[in-house]
């Protein structure tokens, strides 16, 4: 990547950001939770087919 860029973070942004994603990743487990196992199994079905489309569609540029 020509524009890569280091970022480094002071102890207090490195807190910032674990407590930050903990809480999103906690967020994201019971948004899951709350949906049935064919639910999730279709969302998980939909999100196959729409990965293998997107990398096919981004192998042409």
């Amino acid at each position: 990547m020509r524009n890569k860029k280091r970022i480094l973070l002071t102890d207090a942004g490195r807190e910032l950001e674990i407590n930050t994603t903990d809480r999103l990743r906690g967020a994201e487990i019971r948004a899951y939770g709350k949906l049935s196992a064919e639910e999730l199994n279709s969302y998980l079905e939909m999100t196959r087919k729409l990965t293998a489309a997107l990398r096919e569609e981004t192998e042409k540029l």
